[in-house]
Parts: structure tokens; sequence; C-alpha cells
């Protein structure tokens, strides 16, 4: 799920129940509680996904989008091996939705999938709706499945998602839904925002809840679609947070601060009886690896990350581990995270500052 806070999930703490479907799947899985992107934006984090690299390997860091045409984004490098080529190889049959322009397959997302389809900013439903195209050839055949689906909600525009958010916000005019439900870009909010800060930001924060339950409630009716979905090995995560004036800043790809490069990581499989948290440090970069550690394949000597699991299910304990998170998308200064179990640096590459946190205390 696009720009999904790991803290606004019941399962990561979360007061509200935000995915009630996602949080029956987690009991019976693994969730991994200290979970990052190797980036705060979408394009250098979901490379990362598919290629088990980080940014500054994949080279894949920038790119903006106007009226729905994308500028000057690195295209996804060829010589890199990727997830669905690995499985492909392994006689997978491989399928794939994404809602977002920055993942089409002239950019390279689209390799190693025998269906692929970039379905642009849409809402959960349509998600749905354009793999349920797929369905009757997935059921009819025999070969192992891998299917990617990439959801954009809760993005901005926070939309007022309903029954969700009358239930977490019922004192909201329509003139505030409407207002908030419109705006897409972060810099406008922020002028809205500053006419009443605390009381527009309660409102955008339940809007966005609201979105996380509406796309919970669409993955779970295409698993009632998709019944043999019970079968499956399935893996959650984000590619990013979101920022709610924490430092300053609303949106993302600002910064590297944990509200948006912590996401949700979890791997529920089928054969498994009751949930585990594991507080192994976990990176995008390990997605890869471990869906093919779990069908049996070797990862590719050039991926950083590392399978998380081994294929009977159990988790791999690791001494000491640090993973990365960079941002240099031309924006913003460029910087560098290294974290840990415990601690956190961030530098500015540009001025050399440098920050570090003790994790266990801030």
């Amino acid at each position: 799920i696009d720009t999904l806070r790991a803290d606004r999930l019941p399962f990561y703490g979360y007061k509200r129940n935000t995915t009630p479907f996602l949080g029956k799947i987690t009991e019976h899985g693994i969730v991994f509680t200290n979970a990052y992107s190797t980036s705060s934006w979408t394009v250098p984090a979901m490379t990362s996904l598919v290629t088990g690299v980080y940014p500054s390997s994949h080279g894949v860091m920038r790119g903006s989008i106007k009226k729905g045409r994308v500028y000057k984004q690195e295209i996804v490098p060829r010589k890199l091996p990727n997830l669905p080529e690995q499985l492909r190889a392994l006689g997978y049959r491989t399928y794939g939705v994404t809602a977002n322009y920055h993942l089409t397959k002239e950019l390279g997302f689209g390799r190693g999938f025998d269906r692929y389809a970039c379905i642009g900013f849409c809402p959960a439903e349509k998600v749905n709706r354009a793999f349920l195209e797929w369905k009757h050839e997935i059921e009819s055949q025999n070969s192992p499945v891998f299917i990617w689906l990439h959801y954009f909600d809760p993005h901005i525009p926070y939309i007022g998602r309903q029954p969700w958010l009358k239930h977490y916000q019922s004192d909201e005019t329509e003139g505030e839904r409407s207002t908030i439900s419109s705006i897409w870009r972060p810099v406008k909010l922020r002028q809205v925002l500053k006419k009443n800060e605390p009381r527009i930001l309660t409102l955008i924060q339940s809007h966005y809840d609201s979105e996380i339950n509406y796309c919970d409630e669409y993955i779970k009716n295409l698993f009632q679609e998709f019944p043999s979905f019970e079968h499956y090995v399935t893996v959650f995560t984000a590619d990013h947070g979101e920022e709610f004036m924490e430092h300053g800043k609303l949106g993302h790809a600002n910064n590297l601060y944990n509200d948006t490069v912590r996401i949700p990581f979890f791997i529920r499989l089928p054969e498994a009886v009751s949930a585990t948290n594991s507080k192994e440090v976990a990176s995008l970069v390990d997605v890869a690896p471990t869906l093919l550690a779990i069908a049996g394949g070797k990862a590719p000597l050039s991926w950083q990350g590392r399978a998380l699991i081994d294929q009977r299910g159990q988790i791999s304990p690791q001494e000491e581990r640090y993973v990365l998170a960079q941002l240099h998308n031309g924006i913003v200064p460029p910087l560098n995270a290294l974290i840990g179990s415990n601690w956190k640096l961030i530098v500015n590459d540009k001025t050399q500052d440098k920050e570090l946190y003790n994790l266990m205390d801030d």
C-alpha cells in the first residue's frame, strides 16, 4: 500500500482499527516491528522492492509527474536482476497491477511479468477490477503464481471514505470534507492548515485513516473473490510513510525521519498457527530475497537484502544489522540514513550535518 505509516495500523499499536482484515491475516504470520523503506518516496523505494538493491546501487532516484506524464525519471536498469524474472525462471506465472504512474512498463517495472497493468492513480476498487480480469487464467493453470498488487490509497488527496470517516470524525462539516478530499498537493493543503491548524490537522489524519480502512476493505473483497489466496504466501508492506507536521512538513520525500521511512512489513504463511513479532531490522531490499528463498531459489549475487525467513518459514536471526535509507531526488539536500535496532544516523551529503538518534528513547 502506497504511503502507509506503520504506526497507523492496529498491529503496530494504533488505537483505531484501520485494518480489520489485514489484522486477521497477521494472526498467521510474522510482523516485523523494525522495518524500513529504502527512501521516503515511491520511485527509489519501489525500485529497491523489485531489484533487491539500495537506491545508490540502482540509480533510480528522480522523477516528477505533471498532468499524468512522467518527467526525468530514470528507467530501472535492465542489467539488474529483478524478482519477477527470478521467479519466472523457477516456473512461476507472474502478474502485476500498480496504481501509480511512476511504475509503468516503459519505466522498467513490467519486466519479468507475464501480465502487467499500470492503471495510474486509481482507488483500490479499480486495482481489484483490473486484476480480476485475469482471474480465470490464474485459476485454470497448474503452475505456481506470483502476484504483485500495489494500492494507491491512502496517498494525497486524502479522500474521506465512509462509513469509517463518520466514525472517526463525526463533527466534520461537508465543506471541510470536500476541501480536504479535493487537494492534490501538500503545499496547497498546508495553506488550508495555516487557517486553523489543530482542527484541520486532526481532520486530515482522520481522512488518512479512513482511506486505510477503505483499502483494507477492498483487499478483503479480493480475498473473498479468490478463496485460493488462503493457500498463498502473503507479503504485505508499503513503499514509505507520511508525515503530518511532526517535523513541520506534510506529505513525504522531504526527509528520512521515521514518519516517512518506517513501514509495515509482515509475511503470512498458510501453515502458520500463530502470530509472531520479530524485532529483526528489515528493509524493502529484503522482500525479493525472502520471497525467492520461500520459492526455493537462490538470490543473485548483486542483491543487497537478505532472506528474513527460510523455506520452512523459520526466522533467520542475524547479528546486529544496519540498513540504508536514501533521498537524492534533486529537490531537497541529498540525505543518507543508517538504521539499526538501537541507533539511527542521518547525514546531509551537502553540508555534512549529522543527526544521531537513540531509537530506544526517540
